[in-house]
């Protein structure tokens, strides 16, 4: 069956990999990232090295910060070793209530083209909670030829 969602080029947005995990990071500044924490987990308990991939070209990073686990925050700070991005990402502030925004995950799916590919996934807020870690649930708009989110944490 044919993807329904549309490859996407951002290359602010890339794949991240460590040891045998993968992800996808974006630059927040000309060498910063940001990701989900537990993609880094090869690098925490085996030492693996930390890799972006640009252009077919890896590029080393290294953990500037890391997200406290028995807080559940799952975010990792990354520094790139030899790559400026040029149009690093401008982190959005949302409106408490995002029940009515749309939003799209852009990412390296690995379901979707093995990892390799950008794609451009549109998600909608479907209902506000509390008393949660999180204030809202999303689903993407549709699950057809999407059965895994493997690679795309750390998506903005």
């Amino acid at each position: 069956m044919k993807s329904k969602y549309k490859t996407y080029n951002n290359a602010s947005i890339v794949p991240l990999f460590c040891g045998t995990d993968q992800g996808t990071a974006f630059f927040v500044d000309k060498d910063l990232l940001l990701t989900a924490r537990h993609v880094l987990a090869d690098a925490e308990d085996n030492g693996d090295t930390v890799t972006i991939e640009i252009d077919n070209t890896s590029y080393f990073c290294n953990i500037v910060w890391e997200g406290d686990t028995t807080n559940l925050i799952d975010l990792a700070i990354l520094k790139c070793r030899d790559y400026v991005c040029p149009a690093p990402l401008r982190l959005l502030a949302l409106p408490s209530d995002r029940k009515d925004i749309d939003l799209t995950i852009c990412g390296y799916p690995y379901a979707n083209g093995g990892g390799r590919n950008q794609f451009e996934i549109p998600i909608s807020p479907t209902a506000n909670v509390t008393g949660r870690e999180y204030d809202v649930i999303s689903a993407p708009e549709t699950l057809l030829s999407f059965v895994s989110y493997k690679g795309l944490s750390g998506s903005p």
